[in-house]
């Protein structure tokens, strides 16, 4: 009984498909379909660009801790070469930004992460406040 209901299931939705694809021209069935995938890439797409962004940030945000930890230590090189890794991933990162006030955003702590590098390069002594900010900044900007 179970195989015959299946069997007329099948029957079916054979059926029903013909009968669609009858009333319908096969042109504007490829054209759903095209626009179907076409429609599903670019949600991947998004997807990864927004995954990278924030892979990028985070790795950013690590360099910036490590900047602080290095800065306690009063190891004030180590502190500005993290800090010079930061601002490279940072300007990776705003160059993969497909949205233009993240992506000022992102130049403008490149450009306070600069500031905080150079005077870490000269020797002079930087609040960790400073770095604070930073950091919350670095997570305000996290896509969601």
């Amino acid at each position: 009984m179970l195989r015959f209901l299946g069997i007329l299931a099948l029957l079916g939705m054979t059926f029903g498909l013909g009968f669609y694809a009858g009333q319908r021209p096969v042109s504007e069935l490829k054209q759903t379909v095209t626009d179907l995938s076409r429609s599903v890439l670019d949600s991947a797409l998004g997807v990864e660009r927004k995954l990278r962004l924030r892979q990028r940030v985070v790795e950013v945000k690590g360099r910036v801790i490590d900047a602080k930890s290095e800065l306690l230590d009063r190891n004030f090189g180590m502190a500005a070469k993290a800090l010079a890794e930061a601002i490279e991933e940072l300007g990776k990162a705003a160059s993969t930004d497909q949205e233009r006030e993240r992506e000022s955003a992102l130049k403008a702590l490149s450009g306070k992460l600069e500031a905080v590098r150079k005077d870490l390069a000269m020797g002079k002594e930087v609040a960790r406040a400073r770095l604070d900010e930073i950091l919350r900044e670095l997570d305000a900007l996290l896509p969601p």
